[in-house]
Order: structure tokens, then C-alpha cells, then sequence
């Protein structure tokens, strides 16, 4: 390839993925363009130098994941799913093969920093509409007046919370990640502006938007800063300040932590009456049900799409009016990886997590990635989902990034 050309792919690789981050919370039709963008020159970039077999093949992340969504696509012979919920799960599960490009891609210095701004550009910009929406200050029936006039359908995601244009979950998990990394950056840089901006991250999450996965993942990341601010003498005066800050912070807010408690054990106290239909109660009953399924096709599960069937079958031999809640997705990803491909594909699923953590545990933004990709997927079935995929295949390539490996070089 010549050098005009490398460039000019660079160029579209880069500007793309850095509107990807920039999208995340804005707009899913613009996070899916730009990603297939990044696919497609980034592919082309790495055939055309040379690199598939360094990328896929010797990078064991890669690898793991390459041989997983090989085995969903060999098990679509055996499912007992339906063609199209075969096809539909495949789909979904090819985002998989994202994040060996986007690591390529972001192996440029130039592409890596500026997708970082922009991703808190973009996650600003939705914090302060969040921030807006909570006081009153926008009427979100008008605003989604305004996005249907557009062509863009946000209606049912505008009215209900804090949300802007993704559902609460989405929301928690984007913004836990926001949090954490404009602290970081905020201690680097000794930058004011950014701590201010962290700390409206971790209240927004926290006492306004109501997500379980988020509050998980943020007390987690926060652990995580207090332990490096204990290591570390010149710090430890912060660290005295950040601990009287939060516990400030949650003593103002006691009424809202203790009824979100009190809901939660209420959730968790219907299942001990048979009661499942709740977040807790919904989750438990999958998670059953992916393990009954394991035991009676343990080695390699019942086939890509699988899951949908099994839940009914559930339900039906259980004699539990539960029809409405039938779905492909049991918000648990190790959960779905074992009933469609079995303990082979759990194997390989767990495979991937042991080489991710063995990579990035030393690196500060590995750290919280780690922790959210694992929670979403304990939670959540987080590549079923389309924009927490590919959240997770944007930041999962930012933090397999190391100086060594910067080999593009377009500025």
C-alpha cells in the first residue's frame, strides 16, 4: 500500500472511532456507521500490512475471542434455535471480532488521545443535558418532539429518570467509566476542571440515575483510586479529603441510599416467595435455568440462539406464568456463553477475561476496564447488547494499548 493510501485510511480509521467515543450516549445509529467504518479500512489496514496473523492469532485476547465466536458460528449446526434467531444472535455476537481492529487502529498515539477527548466531549455534553433534566430546566416531552423531528425516535428513553438518549443501564455503565477516567486525568494533568467534571460523574450516577450495574462498577472504581492514593505518600493527604468528601456526600444522601437499599432487599426477599418478577427475581430465575440447561448438554451447550428456548421450556415445565418474559437475553453474559455453547465455550469465555486481566491489571485504565466488562457481564449480557458491546470493544482496545506497540504514524 502506498503511503497516500495508509494515510488516508489512518485518517478515516481514526476520525471514526474517535466519533464512535464521542456517540457512545448520543446516538446509536451514528456509534453503528462509525463503527462499521472502523471495521472495514481497519481490516483493510492490517491485511495490507501485513499484520492478521500478529493481530488475531499470537495476541491471546484476540485469539480467545476469535476461537469463541468460531464455536458460536460451528454450533449454529446443532442449535435447536430457529434460522432467524441463529442469524439475529451471530449478528450480535461478530462485535467480538471489533475489538482486534479497533486495537490495531488505536495503536496510533494520535488516534488513542484524541478518542479519549472526545469521548468526555461526548459524555459532557450528556451529563450536563442529564443534569438540565433533573432540575426542570428542560422539558423532555419537548425535546423528544425535537429528536422525532429529526428522525430519531428517543421518546421512551427521555421521559423516565436522567436519562438522555440511553437507557439507565447504559447510562451508569458509560458514565462509571467517565468518572473514573476524567479523575485520572484530572490528576495528571493537575487540572481542576476535570476533577469537577469527575465528581458530577460519580453524583449523577450515584443520586440521580437508578442503575445497579453503575453503582457496582463506581464503588468498585473508587476503591480502586483510594487504594492508589494509599499507595502513594505525596496523595495521601488528597486521599484524607476525597474520604471526607464522599462520606459527606453520602450522609447528605442517606434517604436516597437507604430506600434504594430497602428496594433491593425487597426484590431479593420476593424470590425466597416465589416471586420473579423483578430485576433480582428475573435474573435468578435465568441464571437457573442456564444452569439446568448445562446439565443436560454440559460439553457444548444447546447451540447458538439457544437461550430463548430453553427459557420456555423452563417456564412451561415449571408451570410459571411467566410468557411475557421470555427472551434470548438472561442479563448474564457467562450465563448465555454456557447454555448456547457449554463448558468448551465457558472455558474459552473465561480464557478471554484470564489473558485481559493478565495484560492490563498494571495499567490504570486497565483496572477499570476490567472491572466493567466483568460486572456488565455478570449483570448484564453485555456484547448481546449493541451499544454496551461496543462500549466495551472501544474501551477494551483503548487499555490494550501499550507505548511499545504505537506503530502508526500519522499525526
Amino acid at each position: 500500500m502506498d503511503l497516500g493510501s495508509r494515510c488516508f485510511y489512518e485518517k478515516i480509521c481514526g476520525y471514526s472511532i474517535c466519533i464512535a467515543f464521542f456517540s457512545i450516549l448520543i446516538s446509536t445509529s451514528i456509534v453503528n456507521i462509525s463503527i462499521l467504518l472502523v471495521v472495514f479500512f481497519g481490516l483493510t489496514l492490517i491485511v495490507k500490512d501485513k499484520q492478521f496473523i500478529n493481530i488475531f492469532i499470537r495476541n491471546k485476547i484476540n485469539l480467545s475471542l476469535v476461537i469463541l465466536l468460531s464455536f458460536l458460528f460451528l454450533s449454529s449446526f446443532y442449535t435447536i434455535a430457529t434460522y432467524d434467531e441463529t442469524i439475529s444472535i451471530l449478528k450480535k455476537y461478530v462485535k467480538l471480532l471489533y475489538i482486534p481492529i479497533c486495537y490495531y487502529v488505536l495503536q496510533a498515539k494520535w488516534i488513542k488521545n484524541k478518542s479519549i477527548n472526545y469521548f468526555i466531549t461526548g459524555c459532557s455534553i450528556i451529563l450536563l443535558l442529564s443534569y438540565l433534566k433533573n432540575f426542570n430546566i428542560i422539558d423532555p416531552t419537548t425535546f423528544s418532539e425535537i429528536t422525532r423531528f429529526l428522525g430519531f425516535n428517543y421518546e421512551s428513553k427521555l421521559l423516565g429518570g436522567v436519562t438522555i438518549f440511553q437507557h439507565s443501564i447504559i447510562h451508569g455503565v458509560v458514565m462509571s467509566f467517565y468518572f473514573y477516567i476524567t479523575f485520572i486525568k484530572a490528576r495528571k494533568e493537575h487540572n481542576s476542571y476535570y476533577y469537577l467534571l469527575s465528581f458530577l460523574g460519580f453524583y449523577n450516577i450515584f443520586f440521580m440515575n437508578i442503575s445497579r450495574t453503575g453503582y457496582i462498577i463506581t464503588s468498585l472504581l473508587i476503591m480502586v483510586i483510594f487504594i492508589n492514593f494509599y499507595k502513594n505518600n505525596k496523595y495521601k493527604k488528597n486521599l484524607i479529603f476525597l474520604l471526607v468528601l464522599s462520606l459527606s456526600i453520602l450522609m447528605g444522601n442517606k434517604n436516597i441510599i437507604i430506600e434504594r437499599l430497602d428496594n433491593s432487599v425487597q426484590d431479593l426477599t420476593s424470590i425466597t416467595n416465589n416471586y420473579y418478577k423483578t430485576s433480582f427475581g428475573l435474573r435468578y430465575i435465568y441464571a437457573h435455568n442456564g444452569i439446568e440447561s448445562m446439565i443436560l448438554k454440559p460439553i457444548f451447550g444447546h447451540g447458538v440462539g439457544s437461550y430463548k428456548k430453553t427459557i420456555k421450556n423452563y417456564f412451561d415445565e415449571n408451570n410459571m406464568d411467566m410468557e411475557n418474559y421470555i427472551s434470548q437475553n438472561p442479563h448474564n453474559e457467562f450465563i448465555s456463553i454456557l447454555t448456547q455453547i457449554g463448558l468448551f465455550g465457558l472455558f474459552v469465555f473465561l480464557c478471554f477475561f484470564y489473558f485481559l486481566i493478565k495484560d492490563l491489571y498494571r495499567c490504570e485504565n486497565g483496572k477499570a476496564v476490567i472491572i466493567i466488562v466483568i460486572i456488565s457481564c455478570l449483570f448484564n449480557s453485555l456484547f448481546y447488547d449493541n451499544v454496551m458491546g461496543i462500549f466495551a470493544v472501544l474501551i477494551i482496545g483503548f487499555a490494550m494499548q501499550r507505548e511499545r506497540n504505537l506503530k502508526l504514524h500519522i499525526k
